[in-house]
């Protein structure tokens, strides 16, 4: 019997053709958290594309993501609509990569099934699967540079837009394919080399200006140019995590490490984060493009942890994104790095890195794979926020339209987003869809606050109110405010998003 081969292209569309039915059934029952939300609600409700660019500068990530929703809000004003078009992106991207990577079709179903391809950055909507297409279609067009110059100029451009990681790594690329003009010490221009340099640098230069925080947010004030030896090893221990990123099968799984219970964790995380070092410095020795690449962008992204904002596994995953990228740069043999006396001596070791390479994709590939379905099957089973089992609570009663006040506040938008409708934020002292990140004006605040809030609302638009609030009230605090308990949710993945639900007591149950 003849055997039946697929080509790359058919293997690539069955591949996202799939990967988007199993991605799919899990954004059905996904239920947006905050961060999600956020970047939804300030789009929404942006009245203009300035109005919008003017607070994405609290939010301390480029504003491509904005944009793009931007554009769809002005369509629909429904959340799954972006978890649809965030699920196309992340579908566009496993296409690439399985019609494009130079590995094996094994390695690719594994990609499309691992954590972040799967979950983090297919299953939750952020910014940053943008981040993964563009870089992928730079590595698409890397091979043909000398004739695709301006394209590949175009993605790393798009690339600086997405997210601070990706930025970083469109530092890097950049600075890549400058180094790469003179290989050898001799000039060596691809067609239009300098428009394709230009647009990169302009794409950067945007990012950079819309991505500084105004003064009054709170992400201004974060760099610290403090060195501490002892601050630098949680961030190496960061490195081996995102390769391995194995989550404790607990209910709140996300954002944990497995590989935190190794014996020694600290030593072994250190071990393992010193061999993945040295190991893909070694890797890439040949080929100085992806040397550079991979130096520059992981030294960036660990000084960004260190100085700026440590980050949770969705920000380290790019340390993962940087190795996979370097290693798709290299299937391109036309520019080797320089050899030397040295090299020859260790050449023995850059071989069998190079041939170990494929094994070590493929071990690492599988580990996340197995990340990536646990990760899946709990956000399946579990709610991953109760924001929207809040909103069905309130519509399904008629409540929805009473005076709402909420805290702690950044996690309301994950109920407004289904509401539809502003709650009052008692800490922020306004009415709000979204947190601002700027510094409230009731840094700390208590019940006293929130329940004279309450109160006063209630008054002023002649509605009884309800409290949304993250954590419980004890007995003294509801008898003392005459608060009475009408509704709470079970526990959510992300543990702060459970919720409880106070009235007045003696407020009539159908009063609105």
């Amino acid at each position: 019997m003849k055997r039946v081969t697929l080509s790359n292209a058919s293997f690539a569309l069955l591949l996202a053709l799939v990967y988007t039915l199993v991605a799919g059934f899990v954004v059905s029952r996904h239920e947006i958290w905050r961060d999600e939300a956020q970047t939804f609600l300030m789009a929404k409700d942006s009245r203009s594309v300035p109005e919008l660019l003017h607070r994405v500068k609290n939010d301390i990530h480029p504003p491509l993501w904005h944009l793009v929703l931007f554009s769809l809000t002005r369509v629909t004003s429904s959340p799954a609509a972006m978890q649809v078009l965030h699920l196309a992106i992340a579908a566009a991207a496993v296409f690439l990569f399985a019609r494009f990577a130079p590995f094996s079709r094994l390695n690719k179903i594994l990609f499309a099934a691992g954590y972040y391809a799967l979950f983090e950055y297919g299953v939750i909507a952020r910014n940053y699967a943008l981040g993964v297409l563009f870089l992928f279609l730079f590595c698409v067009f890397y091979p043909r540079r000398r004739e695709r110059f301006l394209l590949l100029g175009a993605s790393v451009a798009l690339l600086a837009l997405t997210s601070m990681q990706a930025l970083i790594l469109a530092v890097a690329l950049t600075l890549a394919l400058a180094a790469e003009r003179f290989p050898g010490g001799r000039a060596s221009a691809p067609r239009l080399f300098l428009p394709g340099l230009g647009l990169a640098l302009a794409g950067i230069a945007a990012s950079v200006l819309a991505a500084l925080p105004n003064p009054e947010s709170i992400y201004a004030v974060r760099v610290r140019f403090v060195f501490d030896a002892e601050l630098i090893l949680p961030v190496l221990r960061t490195i081996p995590k995102a390769f391995f990123p194995l989550p404790i099968p607990q209910f709140h799984f996300w954002n944990t490490s497995l590989i935190t219970y190794l014996p020694a964790p600290h030593i072994t995380l250190h071990l393992l984060a010193a061999l993945i070092l040295l190991y893909s410095l070694f890797l890439f020795s040949r080929h100085r493009p992806a040397l550079i690449t991979f130096a520059l962008a992981t030294s960036a992204l660990a000084a960004f942890s260190y100085f700026n904002y440590f980050g949770y596994l969705r920000h380290h995953g790019f340390y993962f994104l940087v190795f996979l990228s370097a290693l798709w740069m290299t299937s391109s043999a036309a520019a080797p790095a320089p050899g030397s006396r040295r090299d020859g001596r260790l050449a023995w070791l850059t071989a069998a890195c190079r041939r170990a390479a494929p094994a070590a994709l493929t071990f690492i590939l599988a580990i996340q794979a197995l990340a990536g379905a646990y990760a899946s099957a709990r956000d399946i089973r579990d709610p991953f926020s109760r924001g929207r089992a809040v909103a069905d609570f309130l519509q399904k009663r008629g409540w929805e339209d009473r005076v709402l006040v909420g805290d702690i506040d950044y996690v309301m938008s994950s109920i407004s987003v289904h509401l539809g409708r502003p709650i009052y934020l008692s800490r922020s002292q306004r009415w709000g869809t979204y947190q601002l990140n700027v510094y409230p004006p009731r840094r700390a605040t208590d019940m006293n606050h929130i329940a004279a809030d309450a109160e006063r609302l209630s008054r002023e638009r002649g509605k009884n109110f309800l409290l949304i609030l993250n954590y419980p009230l004890d007995r003294r605090s509801l008898t003392s405010r005459s608060l009475s308990l009408v509704g709470k949710t079970g526990k959510a993945i992300v543990e702060d998003e459970a919720f409880y639900i106070y009235r007045k007591f003696g407020d009539a149950a159908r009063s609105r």
